[in-house]
């Protein structure tokens, strides 16, 4: 838990990558709404991510030397009285239904529009639509069952995501701004996965080396901006 403070910092840019967030990006009228939507959500984020690092260091002094995967529960159960940590794990299993259904069914559309359109390279209809996008929600959640049971650290889990989002992050915020090219915005990517990939092949899965990611794509994209034609 001593990352929690810089953490926390750098929450406000896990809005630009977040599933749930840009599910309601497609109603916005403009790009300025989406824009200025992003930026109210990273503030509350920050507010969130503050309020949970205060958690975090009264489950630290209350707690001394307990693992942190283990930390929120216990946090809970010793911090809060019955009733209110009812109404806690109402809210908690709430956030993650909620969470799990928004993923499932973006990136089950997005298996659709944007994987099934490339192969067959013709706009699908209403009926395939619907039919590849349920496919692609059955792929994610076994996807996803899979890698809980490989890997059991929620810790972990989250770190890599981040890891993951934040090599997306740099190209999601540029396109409010300039005309990016496409083939910057590949390698931009891509950069951030495989220097991602490189930290959890060592081992090393720590928030320092996951939120670097978005520094390595930054960088990448820039130079590659300039420099392709």
């Amino acid at each position: 838990m001593k990352q929690a403070p810089h953490s926390s910092f750098i929450s406000p840019l896990t809005v630009w990558h977040s599933v749930d967030i840009w599910q309601r990006v497609y109603a916005a009228k403009s790009d300025r709404v989406v824009m200025w939507g992003m930026i109210l959500s990273g503030l509350f984020v920050l507010v969130i991510g503050f309020g949970i690092t205060l958690v975090a260091y009264s489950v630290r002094v209350a707690l001394p030397g307990i693992d942190p995967s283990h930390a929120f529960i216990y946090g809970m159960q010793n911090l809060l009285s019955p009733g209110v940590l009812g109404l806690g794990i109402i809210l908690v299993f709430a956030a993650i239904m909620s969470s799990i259904d928004s993923i499932a069914f973006v990136l089950g559309s997005s298996f659709a529009k944007d994987g099934i359109t490339c192969l067959k390279k013709r706009q699908l209809t209403s009926d395939e639509l619907r039919y590849f996008t349920r496919i692609g929600i059955v792929l994610v959640i076994l996807l996803s069952a899979l890698s809980a049971y490989f890997l059991r650290s929620v810790i972990d889990a989250t770190l890599i995501l981040a890891g993951f989002g934040m090599a997306l992050t740099p190209a999601i915020l540029g396109t409010f701004k300039w005309k990016l090219k496409p083939n910057a915005i590949i390698i931009s990517v891509s950069a951030g996965f495989v220097y991602a990939i490189a930290w959890i092949i060592a081992g090393v899965i720590l928030p320092e080396t996951m939120i670097s990611t978005v520094l390595v794509s930054a960088a990448v994209l820039v130079v590659f901006q300039k420099s392709l034609r």
